[in-house]
């Protein structure tokens, strides 16, 4: 894989990161420099940090202490539309409340685009229209979205992210809960959209072996602490996955696919 030469410049810069919920700390002092055209891969077992680091990259939660940048500015100083308008997030999970025909759905995204009650113009349409073939779910424009299989739901919400026509992406782990077949579909899609739009993504991502295929860079998590990034090769060993998941594991490329395998051998006890 590899960064492209655009790729030298930060899009996203944590400095010094905490954050806590009713006292209990969720982040310790993360250091984290997101580039731009990078598909960058939160990783760390569960309770490490990963979806508070995506709420707090986006503007969600704001930090205890430190900062966060986006573009050389203060990520506190962008208005909401203005955000909505660079950054794109899709949660963990999304649900839209209510039984919305897909096209309305996907139409949401492009509300930082416009004013209060503005209605969709020529423009508008194009873009979600591209959003919905992007995502393959056009021919779904005209179901509720409370009608669909879960791998659908999530191509839907990930066309809604699309049509904010955003710079960053970010996801917090967009295959929970679907079978493989989705997420290899989903994955390859993120990386489709990374590579020929040079947009840049930080997803959360809990299958290790997805995360070595798909990613340029992981930063690992544990505990709230990123302990650390680099290269999928030097981030994902077996002393690091003893050390942070507890878990033995053999990790070697397959000769015949050229994929990296983990097979894990046991818990450490």
């Amino acid at each position: 894989m590899g960064l492209t030469a655009a790729a030298s410049r930060a899009v996203l810069v944590a400095s010094g990161v905490s954050l806590a919920y009713h006292g209990a700390a969720v982040l310790r002092d993360v250091d984290l420099t997101v580039h731009a055209g990078e598909l960058l891969g939160l990783i760390g077992p569960n309770g490490a940090g990963k979806s508070s680091l995506i709420k707090v990259l986006s503007g969600i939660a704001r930090p205890a202490k430190g900062t966060v940048s986006f573009q050389g500015r203060p990520l506190e100083e962008l208005r909401d539309r203005e955000r909505g308008q660079q950054i794109a997030v899709m949660s963990q999970n999304p649900h839209a409340g209510f039984a919305y025909p897909v096209y309305d759905v996907v139409a949401m995204g492009r509300y930082p685009h416009k004013r209060s009650w503005e209605p969709l113009d020529t423009r508008d349409r194009r873009v979600i229209k591209e959003a919905l073939e992007t995502a393959g779910v056009a021919h779904l424009s005209q179901r509720p979205i409370t009608k669909l299989s879960g791998g659908e739901k999530q191509r839907v919400f990930l066309a809604r992210a699309l049509a904010q026509e955003p710079q960053l992406l970010l996801l917090d782990e967009p295959t929970a809960n679907l079978d493989v077949r989705y997420q290899l579909e989903i994955f390859a899609l993120i990386r489709r959209l990374n590579q020929e739009r040079q947009l840049t993504v930080v997803l959360a991502i809990h299958d290790l072996a997805m995360a070595m295929r798909f990613c340029d860079r992981l930063a690992m998590m544990s505990a709230g602490r990123l302990v650390a990034a680099g290269a999928p090769e030097d981030v994902l060993t077996a002393e690091l996955v003893r050390e942070v998941f507890g878990v033995e594991a053999h990790i070697e490329r397959d000769p015949k696919t050229g994929l990296v395998r983990i097979d894990y051998v046991g818990v450490v006890s």
